[in-house]
Parts: structure tokens; C-alpha cells; sequence
């Protein structure tokens, strides 16, 4: 079970019960309310909040010093950044292994609308 938990300087902690497990040959996530977590995906979005913070804290000074200092390319770091304007239902869903099978990490990396309802029109995701 993911919990949420808002801390005292404004951060969000998220927790997720899991035990890793192998399948395939590709390690995985099991947890007793879903049976995959698409790791892929949640570590895109953990390492996008990561490149994001380090930006917005001045450590680097563009997307260009980021990629290079991580030895990378300068349009990997960016499209992996936009997954840090991901709609919180979009990620709550990748969390409790519920989201659409046809959204995949590479279908995240392309461009998306940064309105979060566009978004989940877009990606096929029901809202109440």
C-alpha cells in the first residue's frame, strides 16, 4: 500500500510496502495491491523530481550542464524532466500498478500538454 505523507518543510513523502523480485531476466517490484509496478516508468518520474530539485536549487545552471555532468544526452535529460509535470493521478496510478497497458515510458517521454486534465484525457486515464 502507497501512503503520502506532507512533511514539516512542505515535501511530500510517498511510501510503497514492495519486495523486488526477478521476471524475466528484469527486476520488479511486487506489492500485495499490485502484481507489477512498472519500475521503468517510476524510476524515470523519481530521476525527473531528482534533475528537476538540482535545477530549481541552482546546482546547474541549464538542462545542457545537467546532461553533461551526467555524461548523457542533453535531450534525454529533457524529456525525462517533463515526466517531474506529470498529473498526480497519472503517477498515483503508475504507484498502485494500475496504470493504462499502453502507457509506457516511451510513450511518457514524448510531448504531453502540461494541463494535467489534458494530460489525462490524452493518455486515456477516467477522472471522477
Amino acid at each position: 500500500m502507497a501512503t503520502t505523507e506532507i512533511l514539516p518543510n512542505g515535501n511530500i513523502r510517498v511510501r510503497v510496502n514492495y519486495v523486488f523480485c526477478y521476471q524475466s531476466g528484469r527486476k520488479r517490484f511486487l506489492t500485495k495491491e499490485a502484481e507489477n509496478l512498472d519500475l521503468p516508468v517510476l524510476t524515470s518520474i523519481a530521476r525527473a523530481y531528482q534533475w528537476q530539485e538540482a535545477i530549481d536549487k541552482g546546482e546547474f545552471r541549464s538542462i545542457q550542464e545537467l546532461a553533461d555532468s551526467l555524461h548523457v544526452d542533453q535531450s534525454y535529460v529533457a524529456r525525462t524532466i517533463r515526466l517531474a509535470y506529470l498529473s498526480p493521478q497519472i503517477i498515483r496510478l503508475f504507484l498502485l500498478g494500475k496504470a493504462p497497458s499502453g502507457l509506457s515510458l516511451s510513450r511518457l517521454l514524448r510531448t504531453f500538454p502540461v494541463d494535467w486534465k489534458k494530460q489525462e484525457t490524452l493518455f486515456g486515464i477516467q477522472t471522477a
